[in-house]
């Protein structure tokens, strides 16, 4: 795993740091947990502790965050320790079981020691819940969905990823914009698909690119990198494989045989083909694909850069 898609996930957590100005981790307690551990016993007593909403933090600094730990301590050690995250990565404590330790409080005191033992928890938590593929591959929202949770969403967190990884890379990061429209020549192609194929799945569909793909900048054209006039476009879009109703491999043959001068390139089932000489091989001759994704389940077409190549409306031989 590139030491860059780490350090995105402790820039993502932690921003200030593992540690606080007093030496002790950065911690979160989170009242939602501490009520599940506790059975709700301190609802009336300590609303602000125990509660069956999220959030309630107050002042994000660090010894407010300490005081809300240490008062729900006072109340249930083991419960607090459990619903409270700690260090660079916020691994909350009640993940104990994911690691070599026996029980949270023998976490926490492992994490407080030192950064190396934060990351090896953090390590061994991604390991148990199969994460390092999606490090690996840059796949942001796969991470965050089991890291953050399924509401990582709604504070971006696969985009703030995307940001911290881009900036550790030394790169310009690229941000998904608000607005942005599809290249017309794209639209159009879609549009014949559609015809030709009523009824097709359009479960791995896709245009503008997700946080994934922002994280490559302009390596992926679904970024939307080519601005017309002050709108962005997208000149890449994906096709589902549908084996009843709409064969990727009959519809990339045909872009290849037309030889059609809007096609950049075009990937399907771990090949990929481009309309100019690449890599030694000719133009328009298939040659093996070695990306992240495969595209076994849709077929990706890319257009050229120019307007006359992306915006051009004449109709697709498919």
């Amino acid at each position: 795993v590139e030491w860059e898609a780490i350090a995105a996930v402790a820039k993502t957590e932690a921003e200030r740091g593992a540690y606080g100005p007093d030496g002790r981790p950065t911690v979160l307690f989170e009242r939602h947990k501490f009520r599940k551990f506790t059975n709700g016993a301190h609802d009336h007593s300590h609303p602000d502790l125990s509660n069956a909403d999220a959030g309630g933090y107050g002042s994000a600094e660090h010894a407010h965050a300490w005081s809300r730990v240490t008062r729900a301590y006072a109340l249930d050690p083991e419960a607090a320790l459990r619903a409270t995250s700690w260090g660079q990565f916020q691994m909350m404590g009640f993940n104990f079981p994911m690691t070599h330790c026996k029980n949270a409080h023998e976490l926490v005191l492992y994490l407080t020691q030192c950064e190396a033992n934060q990351l090896a928890v953090f390590m061994d938590f991604v390991r148990h819940e199969e994460l390092i593929d999606a490090l690996k591959r840059r796949d942001w929202a796969a991470f965050a969905f089991k890291y953050n949770g399924k509401d990582y969403a709604k504070n971006k967190y696969d985009e703030r990823m995307a940001r911290h990884y881009a900036e550790l890379k030394g790169a310009t990061a690229y941000v998904i914009p608000q607005r942005w429209r599809l290249a017309k020549s794209l639209a159009k192609l879609r549009a014949q698909v559609d015809a030709k194929c009523p009824g097709r799945s359009k479960a791995s569909d896709g245009d503008i690119g997700d946080a994934a793909h922002a994280a490559k900048g302009e390596d992926s054209d679904h970024n939307a990198y080519i601005v017309d006039g002050d709108m962005p476009v997208v000149t890449a879009i994906d096709i589902t494989n549908d084996s009843e109703k709409c064969s990727a491999r009959a519809l990339a043959d045909a872009l290849v045989a037309s030889r059609d001068r809007r096609v950049k390139y075009i990937i399907f089932d771990r090949q990929i083909v481009s309309s100019y000489p690449a890599r030694g091989v000719p133009a328009w001759t298939w040659r093996p694909y070695g990306g992240d994704n495969p595209h076994d389940k849709h077929l990706h077409i890319s257009v050229g850069k120019e307007s006359s190549a992306y915006d051009e409306e004449a109709p697709w031989q498919v």
